[in-house]
């Protein structure tokens, strides 16, 4: 990640050097109105800003603060003012600091710092509300309003290897903050200074105070697995508690069941939000709305809140999904215990992410656990999931054929002699697993269906004719093979078979936002699933019960081959003022998870 060029350059002591870009224009309303008159003498004025750390809180019982490396680098700063009505006034971009550095030397911060910004063209009388951006993205534009600035939506979290730090968002009144602009810095009158300041004079007193969170969410996965046994090539293989084959499995006889492992590869983040919103939205809250039962989650005294409304929050089905990035099998390289992951906030009502009184993790922020399906000595399985049983891939196409062999009326023919006249004779065989394959049945299920092979040619028969021993069939007409994989594809239409190419296979875990909800464990409730910015989700896997999903297609084949299918489980003028700033970035969030696969 690239350090911080900003704070290396800039942390020398406050300096009035007027960095800040220019216009030849006066600054104008961002409503439209008429522009901001020029200030008089008596408006100038300088201003001070004390942005602080803030305090912890547990999130349901959890907590703990994650102190990364480099994710605290901030490379520009941009400050957007606005009037009393909402109005834009003005921006500035000048960070200048004293060079006092102390990285996690509070509870809940990460980077602590004094800075200067130079501001230009802002009168003391005119700005009342603030809005802070760090590593603000390039092509960015200012709300013209504040309510436009809280309903700005950004393509990223980050602006190439930096995070983007925006203000944080709570209900809470006081000297710096209202609810009427929950995700603003309140300025006061005291605050503006009638002498250009020194580090001395930028007091407690007359401070403003700003508090600033990352975007992003930071995602890590643990494997916390015990009884494995390791392999001569270094891979560790856990066992399942369910075999393939054997007198369990219909259709198979009594042959002797295969113990089924599971050897784990990396890990990835699926559905992710491919937009995020620039401001923690509380649209539709206030500071004692219920979250089925979580009356925690806005803390005004710690200058944060723990829920809030993503972008595509209220979205659900189809246009919930439009609003996801999905990932394919050969996506999934994140390793684990090491490997980190960042990715946009998502969060929704209860209502939008389950079904039947589950999660579906399609509709939600979710991790991808990259798995094989082995056996004892670490050699792939290939399996369908079939019925809810699993089935060796030749054993699956064996005992759909058998299971269906009255309605499969379709024939292979060879030549078995020839008649006195020298035509052939031929002997008729009803179809067979040599002549099919699988194949997939839906993009992003991993399901499968039985097809005929593209070099097959079946026969349907008429009447039979016996002539000197010999049963013909002299009415037999070449079958249309589309009709063919019709009637074949009707035995998965309604039970879905899911195949293990490769014994290629993957867990869906949806990532728990509060995973202890006060209701019933029944049902899955608002808040508990979904990912919130400037939270550390730590997921713990600590006991192997069950296989994962089956993947058909894993990676892409060659040049040819087909693509790995996705995975859907579903600026200013004279005078100049000043504000002094200490920037404290907050630490990432701990929300940890066990998770039992099964």
């Amino acid at each position: 990640m690239k350090k911080n060029t900003l704070t290396k350059v800039l942390l020398t002591g406050i300096c009035a050097v007027a960095l800040a870009s220019c216009s030849s224009e006066e600054p104008v309303s961002g409503n439209g109105n008429e522009p901001v008159p020029p200030f008089s003498a008596d408006d100038v004025a300088y201003l001070a800003i004390d942005i602080k750390d803030a305090n912890t809180i547990s999130k349901g019982e959890d907590g703990g603060f994650s102190y990364g490396v480099d994710e605290q680098d901030v490379t520009n700063a941009y400050f957007y003012f606005y009037d009393a009505e909402g109005n834009f006034v003005t921006e500035a971009n000048i960070w200048e600091g004293d060079g006092n550095v102390n990285p996690g030397d509070k509870e809940n911060v990460e980077y602590f710092g004094s800075q200067t910004v130079v501001l230009t063209g802002v009168g003391a009388n005119h700005s009342a509300y603030m809005v802070t951006v760090l590593n603000r993205p390039d092509g960015f534009e200012y709300g013209n309003t504040l309510a436009d600035m809280r309903d700005k939506v950004i393509a990223s979290c980050r602006e190439g290897d930096n995070f983007i730090m925006t203000t944080t968002s709570y209900f809470g009144v006081s000297d710096y903050h209202d609810d009427t602009y929950y995700f603003a810095t309140k300025l006061q009158e005291k605050n503006f200074l009638k002498e250009a300041p020194t580090k001395d004079d930028l007091s407690e007193d007359n401070r403003v105070e700003v508090y600033v969170e990352r975007l992003a969410v930071k995602v890590q996965v643990n494997l916390n697995l015990t009884g494995g046994t390791t392999l001569t090539d270094g891979r560790t293989i856990y066992k399942v508690p369910m075999t393939v084959a054997g007198e369990t499995n219909p259709g198979v006889g009594g042959e002797a069941a295969t113990d089924l492992y599971v050897a784990f590869g990396k890990w990835g983040l699926n559905s992710t939000s491919k937009k995020t919103a620039l401001m923690k939205s509380l649209e539709g809250f206030t500071a004692s709305t219920s979250v089925d039962g979580w009356n925690t989650w806005n803390q005004g005294a710690l200058h944060r809140s723990y829920w809030g409304k993503s972008y595509n929050y209220g979205l659900s089905g189809a246009q919930l999904r439009e609003t996801f990035d999905y990932v394919t099998y050969e996506d999934l390289k994140n390793e684990f215990n090491t490997g980190v992951a960042y990715c946009n906030e998502s969060t929704n009502e209860a209502e939008n992410i389950g079904q039947d009184g589950a999660v579906v993790p399609a509709n939600t922020t979710s991790v991808l656990l990259k798995a094989t399906v082995c056996d004892k000595d670490g050699n792939a399985v290939e399996l369908v999931d079939y019925q809810g049983i699993k089935f060796l891939k030749s054993q699956f196409v064996t005992y759909v054929l058998n299971a269906r062999k009255s309605t499969l009326q379709y024939y292979t023919r060879k030549v078995s002699s020839t008649d006195p006249d020298g035509k052939p004779l031929y002997e008729y065989t009803q179809i067979s697993p040599d002549e099919v394959e699988v194949v997939a049945a839906g993009n992003g299920t991993g399901s499968v269906k039985i097809a005929v092979k593209k070099d097959v040619s079946l026969y349907v028969l008429g009447d039979p004719v016996e002539n000197e021993g010999h049963v013909t069939y002299p009415d037999a007409v070449l079958a249309d093979n589309a009709v063919v994989n019709t009637a074949l594809a009707r035995a998965t239409d309604n039970n879905k078979a899911v195949c293990y190419t490769d014994g290629a296979m993957y867990y869906p875990i949806a990532i728990e936002h509060l995973n202890n909800p006060s209701t019933s464990e029944s049902a899955i409730v608002d808040a508990q699933y979904g990912v919130v910015r400037n939270h550390c989700y730590v997921v713990t896997i600590n006991q192997v019960k069950a296989l994962g999903n089956g993947v058909f297609v894993p990676e892409k084949v060659g040049e040819t081959g087909p693509d790995p299918e996705p995975l859907i489980p579903e600026t200013p003028k004279e005078p100049k003022y000043y504000v002094g700033a200490r920037i404290n970035i907050l630490s990432w969030k701990i929300v940890s998870q066990g998770v039992t696969l099964e």
